[in-house]
C-alpha cells in the first residue's frame, strides 16, 4: 500500500515537472549552444568572440522587457497554450541559426526574438508547477525545473565535439529543431490541484518593493550567472583546454549545476522558512568559485568552474520557491518582476564581461563576476531580514476566502 501511494506521489511531483523541464531547457537552449559553438560560429560570420556578449545581451534585454507582461499573458491566455507559442518561437530561431544567420545584426536579432520566448516560457512554467503541485513538494518541483539551465548547457557543450567539430555547428541547430516540434504538438499536461492543506494556512504577500530588492540581488547574481554560461567554453580554451575539451568541461560543470539545483529545492521541501538567507549563502559561496577561475589554469577553471555553477549558479529554483512562498496569491506576477531583475542582469553581464574580456583579460573579467556575486549576496541578506516584517494575509481559494 505504502509502495503504491509513494509511486503516486513520485507521479504526481515528475510528470508535470518533467515537462516544465523540457520546455525551459529548449527556449533557453539555442542562446547556451551559441555560446557554447561560438568559436566555430564567429569564425564563419566574421565577428569577434566578444561580440557573443552583445549577442546574449539581445537575448536577455528582449525578455527582460517582455518579462513585464509576461506573468500577466500566462494568467490570462492559459500555461499550455503560452508555452506551445514559446515552443513555435523556439523552432523558429533554431531555423535561422542552421540555414540563415550570416551576420551579427541577424544574429542579435534572433536571440531577441528567443529572449522573448525564454520569458515567456518561464512565468508560464512556474504558474504551471504552482497549479499542478502541492506546496510541500514545489522546492523540489522548482529545483527540478530551473535545472533546465545547466541541462541546456550540458546539451550545448556535448554539441562541441559531438556535431560541432565534426560536420558543422550549422548542423547542430537543425538537429535541436526536433525536440521543440515534438513537443510543441504532446504538449504534457497534469490536474490542477487545490492544496486545501497550505491553502487554508496563514500567508504573506510581499510589497513590489521587496520584489524589486531580490529582482536586483537576482540581477547582479545572473550578470556573473549568464557570463559564466555564455564564456565558459572560450574561457576554457584561454586556460589551456582545446576547443573539444572545453565543450566536455561546459558539459561536465553543468551536471554539478543539475546537482546542486536538485539538492537546493529537496532540502527547500524540508526547511521551514529561510529560503532567501540559503540564496544568500550559496552566492556567496560561488564568488569562490570565480576567485579559482581568476587564476586561469586548466584545473583551477574546472574546480573554479564546478563551484560556480554547483553554488554560484545554482540558487534559481530556490529563488523562485522564495517568491512564490512570499507571494503565493500571485506567482506568475511576482516571478515576472523578478525575472525583469534577472534579465537586466543578465543583458548587463555578459557585454561587461566581452568589454573586459576584449581589452584587458579573463581573470580580470572573471574577478568582476566575482564581486557581482558578493554584491548579489548582500542583497539577499538584507531581503531575507526584511521578510520578518511581512504582515500575514487572509489567503483565498479561487477568489473566496476560506
Amino acid at each position: 500500500m505504502n509502495t503504491a501511494c509513494d509511486t503516486a506521489m513520485a507521479s504526481a511531483l515528475l510528470r508535470p515537472s518533467a515537462g516544465a523541464v523540457a520546455v525551459a531547457t529548449l527556449t533557453v537552449l539555442p542562446l547556451f549552444m551559441v555560446g557554447a559553438l561560438g568559436l566555430q560560429l564567429s569564425e564563419d560570420i566574421g565577428v569577434s568572440v566578444s561580440a557573443l556578449g552583445i549577442a546574449s545581451a539581445a537575448f536577455f534585454g528582449a525578455g527582460a522587457l517582455a518579462s513585464s507582461l509576461a506573468g500577466r499573458v500566462a494568467a490570462t491566455c492559459g500555461v499550455r497554450t503560452t508555452m506551445r507559442a514559446a515552443l513555435v518561437a523556439v523552432i523558429v530561431v533554431l531555423l535561422y541559426l542552421a540555414f540563415g544567420v550570416q551576420s551579427l545584426f541577424g544574429l542579435v536579432v534572433i536571440l531577441a526574438i528567443g529572449g522573448i520566448a525564454n520569458a515567456l516560457a518561464q512565468p508560464s512554467v512556474n504558474l504551471y508547477l504552482a497549479e499542478r503541485i502541492s506546496r510541500s513538494r514545489q522546492g523540489t518541483a522548482y529545483g527540478i525545473k530551473q535545472s533546465a539551465i545547466p541541462v541546456a548547457g550540458m546539451l550545448a557543450g556535448l554539441t562541441v565535439p559531438a556535431i560541432g567539430l565534426t560536420i558543422g555547428w550549422r548542423w547542430a541547430f537543425a538537429l535541436f529543431i526536433i525536440p521543440p516540434a515534438v513537443l510543441s504538438i504532446y504538449m504534457p499536461n497534469a490536474r490542477v490541484i487545490v492544496d486545501t492543506a497550505h491553502s487554508r494556512e496563514t500567508a504573506t504577500q510581499a510589497s513590489r518593493s521587496m520584489l524589486g530588492l531580490i529582482a536586483l540581488a537576482a540581477g547582479l547574481g545572473m550578470a556573473a550567472g549568464s557570463s559564466l554560461g555564455i564564456f565558459i567554453v572560450p574561457g576554457a580554451v584561454a586556460a589551456g583546454w582545446s576547443p573539444g575539451q572545453a565543450g566536455l568541461v561546459f558539459a561536465a560543470t553543468s551536471v554539478i549545476g543539475v546537482l546542486g539545483r536538485l539538492v537546493c529545492g529537496i532540502q527547500a521541501d524540508r526547511r521551514c522558512g529561510g529560503h532567501l538567507r540559503a540564496v544568500a549563502l550559496m552566492v556567496l559561496v560561488g564568488s569562490f568559485g570565480f576567485v579559482a577561475l581568476v587564476l586561469s589554469n586548466p584545473v583551477s577553471f574546472v574546480i573554479g568552474a564546478s563551484i560556480a555553477f554547483g553554488f554560484g549558479w545554482g540558487w534559481t529554483g530556490l529563488l523562485i520557491h522564495a517568491v512564490v512562498r512570499l507571494s503565493p496569491a500571485a506567482p506568475a506576477a511576482s516571478t515576472g518582476l523578478v525575472q525583469i531583475g534577472s534579465s537586466s542582469g543578465a543583458v548587463v553581464g555578459p557585454l561587461l564581461f566581452g568589454y573586459l574580456v576584449e581589452h584587458g583579460s579573463y581573470s580580470v573579467a572573471w574577478a568582476t563576476a566575482g564581486v557581482e556575486l558578493l554584491l548579489s549576496s548582500g542583497l539577499f541578506i538584507v531581503a531575507a531580514a526584511l521578510t520578518r516584517q511581512l504582515r500575514p494575509i487572509t489567503p483565498t481559494i479561487n477568489g473566496r476566502r476560506p
